[in-house]
């Protein structure tokens, strides 16, 4: 949850520290007020565009950071220079912005009027429609990404096999070039070390030689230190030590002779040496002529041979590339098929809770349908190859799409509703509200905060609101005033909340309107 926002130098707030709590947090104020800078500000912590002309004091920075709260506590601040230039911050470490909105994704649900539109995108309603039933539908739609990009891939090496300009003598005279050395990777690399090592046999012989020579003087020196040592080591037990050490090279020299002694010295073989010094020119010869190691000659090999079986085979290979993509679209045509029934299955499941909620909040006699079109120009995209859009019918009229019926409020309304239906699978914890009750009134109204209310037991909500009979609800109550140029938030508690309250109903707080809001209050306690 969302536990604080702190503002400083931004528009109309110097600094500005809220704490927010479970439950319905209402923000009030009159029009021109405030109240979206608060909105706007936590908008901009997740990530949104901003300009320095939300800087106050344009010599100085503006700050936005919230904390919120989950099995763990992030802080998450935003820096906007005078310069346009933003610095992001997560738990004090610098974070750029994309990560940032990866991190709140499933943290903040913010929906505002201008969300409205979304409503009336039919790919939005898509969307809604998609996140209802879940992991059946991700299955599907991760099955027909698949299968498009597979294709892709087909078209794409079938375009390449179709217009490639293959200079095959060439191909074929380098295939037979590097072929005839029937290159062994493992031997080869080792074959350098075997040819040195063979014009060099007399001198490795010669120097084992000498160094045994040199090993047994050696020896015989390090006995007569230890005679001499053992001779004085009853008058010191420092010198017991010494006498361990010298014994010990003197074993070692001792090893080291042996192991010289069984080196193996072959006489040099002057017709395999030949050979050796044959093999490795040649291959001296294609490594410099192709620019590659043994290992890189020996898989360009397997590419060439690869290349000319592909031209012989051309025609068959473009047949077998052609009879695939048809394979595969047919595939596709089926999962799409597949997609749009469980689309229309997830749809009429919540359709059902849809009518019903927008029938407490005064909009009788809702009917809906999904639309399905098979789209001729889909082009094998990921969300398949229907097109889909929700249809509305209110009052037996003819069925629509929403953005040729609905108003303001009924928009506002059913977006309510499918916030409703669809918090309950929600992972975000804060959802947050932006006068989403535009153009509500009367008896819906309080069916609108009632809803909200719902929500807020299960999540963590946060609405900016004209509507009383919202505020009657709420756990918290924040006012936000306007003086001059400068923007201030009071927490409103009990006296206050009711006589904010009293106001919001009858412009004037009066005996009479106090007891009305205290009415409303007690109704709203008992739902």
């Amino acid at each position: 949850m969302l536990r604080e926002l702190h503002i400083s130098n931004y528009i109309l707030i110097d600094d500005l520290d809220l704490d927010f709590t479970k439950g319905l947090t209402v923000i009030t104020g009159e029009s021109g007020a405030g109240k979206s800078i608060i909105i706007n500000a936590i908008r901009f912590c997740l990530g949104a565009k901003a300009s320095k002309d939300v800087i106050r004091d344009k010599e100085k920075k503006a700050k936005f950071e919230i904390v919120f709260e989950t099995d763990d506590i992030f802080v998450i601040t935003r820096e906007i220079f005078p310069t346009s230039r933003s610095i992001y911050r997560l738990n004090g470490d610098i974070i750029n912005s994309n990560k940032i909105q990866e991190i709140t994704e499933n943290l903040i649900d913010l929906y505002s009027q201008r969300d409205h539109n979304d409503l009336l995108n039919p790919k939005k309603q898509v969307e809604y429609i998609d996140n209802y039933l879940g992991n059946e539908i991700i299955e599907v739609l991760s099955k027909i990404k698949e299968i498009s990009d597979k294709r892709k891939k087909i078209i794409e090496e079938l375009y390449e096999l179709k217009n490639e300009e293959l200079d095959i003598e060439k191909i074929k005279n380098s295939y037979e070039e590097i072929s005839k050395l029937n290159i062994n990777v493992v031997n080869d690399q080792n074959l350098d070390a075997e040819y040195n090592k063979l014009i060099n046999i007399n001198e490795i012989e010669m120097q084992i030689n000498s160094t045994k020579d040199m090993l047994v003087n050696s020896s015989d020196l390090l006995n007569k230190c230890s005679l001499n040592i053992e001779n004085i080591k009853e008058y010191d037990d420092y010198f017991i030590d010494i006498n361990n050490r010298i014994e010990s090279l003197y074993y070692e020299v001792k090893d080291v002779y042996e192991e010289l002694s069984y080196y193996d010295i072959e006489e040099t073989d002057s017709i395999y040496l030949a050979e050796i010094e044959q093999r490795t020119s040649e291959l001296d010869y294609l490594k410099k002529k192709y620019q590659k190691n043994i290992k890189e000659l020996y898989n360009y090999n397997l590419e060439l041979e690869e290349k000319i079986e592909k031209h012989f085979n051309k025609g068959e290979n473009i047949k077998k590339l052609e009879k695939e993509i048809k394979d595969i679209e047919s595939i596709y045509d089926g999962y799409s098929k597949k997609l749009a029934e469980l689309r229309l299955k997830s749809f009429n499941s919540f359709k059902k809770d849809l009518i019903s909620i927008l029938n407490d909040i005064s909009i009788k006699n809702a009917k809906f349908k999904l639309n399905i079109n098979f789209d001729d120009n889909h082009n094998y995209r990921y969300s398949g190859a229907y097109n889909l859009e929700i249809l509305i019918s209110i009052n037996n009229m003819d069925y629509k799409p929403l953005k040729d019926t609905a108003s303001g409020g009924e928009l506002s309304r059913i977006m309510l509703a499918l916030k409703t239906i669809f918090s309950k699978n929600n992972k975000n914890s804060t959802i947050i509200f932006d006068e989403i009750d535009v153009g509500i009134s009367g008896k819906s109204a309080f069916e609108v905060g009632k809803k909200i209310k719902n929500i807020s037991r299960e999540h963590q909500v946060i609405a900016i609101t004209h509507l009383p009979q919202l505020v009657c609800f709420a756990d918290s109550h924040l006012l936000v005033d306007k003086e001059s140029t400068t923007v201030s938030v009071t927490y409103l508690k009990e006296d206050k909340h009711i006589n904010r309250l009293a106001f919001m109903m009858s412009s004037n707080i009066s005996k009479k309107s106090i007891e009305t809001a205290k009415e409303l209050i007690l109704k709203a306690n008992k739902e």
